[in-house]
């Protein structure tokens, strides 16, 4: 269904098909490809195992999620994880080309609506933290050290250690352990 959405736009050359993320990664080390539409229920290696491998070895490799599940923590783990956009099966055709170009040619991180919703951050924290700041901060949250993040991001590690320390002051936090308490207290992380 997805190959006769796609096939016919003029910017699409080639579709390779995978039904589990082996067949993905497999697709991935013999081709150069741009975007990778990937589900979170696979066989044989998820999409979170997936995305994790594709990130380390491909980083500018576009990753778009689209899934069944609207879960925050899914949603959280994933784009954490590097993914630029996270759409819902349910998603209209119409919606899913449009948020497919903005993704690919505007460089726009693209979340689904109800998503969206479910994990609105809060307007305040807005003003506080600009969106490059918002992610180190869930990333720090999930456990990952700066050069992880770096890799993770693909930026550089002195640019890692530039956000942190302004996110420390923005946000009035002395340590880490504060700083993911402060990140609970405003919902950017719900564990």
């Amino acid at each position: 269904a997805l190959e006769s959405v796609f096939k016919p736009l003029p910017y699409i050359k080639e579709i390779y098909q995978a039904s589990d993320g082996l067949l993905a990664i497999k697709h991935l080390t013999h081709v150069t490809i741009d975007v990778v539409l990937l589900d979170i229920s696979m066989p044989n290696m998820n999409g979170i195992q997936c995305i994790k491998e594709i990130k380390q070895k491909w980083p500018s490799t576009k990753v778009i999620i689209l899934t069944q599940f609207s879960d925050q923590k899914y949603y959280e783990s994933l784009m954490s994880m590097g993914a630029d956009g996270y759409l819902l099966k349910s998603t209209t055709e119409e919606s899913l080309v449009s948020s497919f170009q903005q993704i690919v040619f505007e460089q726009k991180t693209i979340v689904s609506e109800d998503v969206a919703q479910l994990v609105q951050v809060d307007n305040t924290v807005n003003d506080i933290l600009g969106e490059r700041e918002i992610q180190i901060l869930v990333l720090i949250c999930h456990g990952l050290k700066s050069h992880e993040i770096s890799e993770n991001l693909n930026i550089s590690i002195h640019t890692v250690h530039n956000h942190r320390k302004a996110i420390l002051r923005k946000t009035k936090s002395p340590t880490t352990p504060a700083l993911m308490q402060w990140a609970k207290d405003n919902s950017i992380v719900s564990f």
